[in-house]
């Protein structure tokens, strides 16, 4: 299975985790799905080596923190409600702490991702 479907599954049983807390059902079907998400949760911090905890950042609503390539210091951004955007931001996280190279291509398209995600959230109001 691809990453970004497998991040996809994920992301599912996390909201379905997160819909369980304040569904209606018996208590051992609340359980399970809550456990579930949260099983999904750890497995995408380690599929992409989430040091930063982006991932509970951005179901928080919290801006996302990473490294600057040219000034190493770091950075908090915005990342609107966008799968797409907050899958190849926490790819370029995974890249950056593993010392993968990140080509220009794949930055100016995280960028665009991004800027389109943070578009949305204002149009949203």
């Amino acid at each position: 299975m691809d990453k970004r479907r497998e991040f996809v599954r994920y992301m599912m049983a996390m909201r379905d985790g997160l819909e369980a807390a304040t569904d209606d059902t018996d208590s051992a079907t609340k359980e399970t799905r809550m456990n579930h998400g949260r099983w999904a949760y750890k497995k995408c911090m380690h599929m992409f080596n989430d040091k930063n905890e982006n991932l509970g950042r951005w179901l928080n609503d919290e801006p996302c923190i990473f490294k600057s390539p040219v000034t190493g210091l770091m950075i908090q951004i915005y990342i609107g409600a966008d799968m797409d955007a907050m899958f190849h931001f926490l790819e370029f996280c995974r890249k950056q702490n593993n010392h993968e190279p990140i080509d220009d291509d794949f930055c100016d398209y995280l960028a665009l991702l991004i800027t389109k995600s943070q578009r949305r959230c204002c149009e949203e109001c």
